[in-house]
């Protein structure tokens, strides 16, 4: 592999670790604080709680940003495992 795509790509795999381990932290207190909406942040900072993926898709649009730009999540209690 190039030495290029490598670095790419490492640098795609720390972004992912990075992200997981912001929502690993952070996933409760928005939970708490916005439930049932969609958390938009970018880099660490929190942008704001919109309730559906239209007013995401606005939001995103006034602020001159792309999903890629951001991070987003729903907040929403974690399913309950049936076995």
């Amino acid at each position: 592999m190039p030495a290029n795509v490598e670095a790419a790509v490492e640098a795609a795999r720390r972004r992912a670790l990075d992200e997981r381990a912001f929502w690993q932290r952070q996933y409760p207190d928005y939970l708490k604080r916005y439930p049932g909406q969609f958390v938009v942040v970018k880099g660490s900072e929190f942008l704001a709680a919109v309730p559906d993926l239209k007013a995401l898709e606005a939001l995103l649009a006034k602020w001159g940003l792309s999903r890629p730009d951001v991070m987003v999540r729903y907040m929403r209690e974690p399913l309950p495992l049936l076995l």
